[in-house]
């Protein structure tokens, strides 16, 4: 992403071609299609945008911080999708317990994930489409997806199954996370 005065041009791969079609830009690469609505994105008629073979143009039309700010965000956003239908999207996750465990289960269309978490029955998690899923072992598992905004969703969705304690850390929580477990009282 580039800036001058004004303008953000941001940068599209040799394998990547964005097409616009009824207000919505639809940005296609060897993953996948995905697509972002700028007449939604853009209710104030704050920016103006020009499509080439190598980049995508935006201006600002108004000269304010809050035009200047929304084009950024949306500059963000479009090499995000860029990034997702080139690269794609990981998310690594665990599950940190006494006993606790995790599985992926494939059928012909749908993908689940069972946790064992200490509740009297298996929690099961039916992923959406547009997020696939693997593991590495029984404690850890990765998600992987087109968007980074669906698949940071669904990892949250994941997360809030159980929680990480504050005082012992179990729970579902992504890989590398670090916070502070809390000190038991003491006599």
């Amino acid at each position: 992403m580039t800036k001058f005065n004004g303008f953000i041009s941001v940068v599209i791969p040799t394998n990547v071609s964005v097409t616009k079609e009824n207000e919505k830009l639809v940005i296609a690469g060897p993953l996948g299609k995905l697509s972002v609505n700028l007449k939604s994105k853009d209710t104030k008629g704050i920016l103006s945008y020009k499509i080439t073979e190598t980049t995508i143009d935006l201006a600002v039309l108004y000269n304010t911080k809050h035009a200047f700010a929304f084009v950024k965000t949306l500059a963000s956003l479009l090499e995000q999708k860029i990034k997702g239908v080139y690269m794609g999207y990981m998310c690594k996750m665990e599950v940190k317990g006494v006993g606790y465990r995790v599985s992926v289960e494939n059928t012909s269309d749908v993908c689940n994930l069972v946790f064992k978490l200490g509740y009297s029955m298996d929690k099961v998690y039916k992923l959406p489409k547009y997020v696939k899923a693997f593991s590495t072992s029984q404690t850890s598992f990765c998600l992987y997806g087109l968007d980074k905004s669906y698949v940071n969703e669904v990892a949250a969705k994941l997360i809030a199954l159980r929680t990480p304690d504050a005082y012992q850390g179990k729970g579902v929580l992504k890989t590398g996370t670090v916070f502070r477990l809390k000190q038991v009282k003491k006599r």
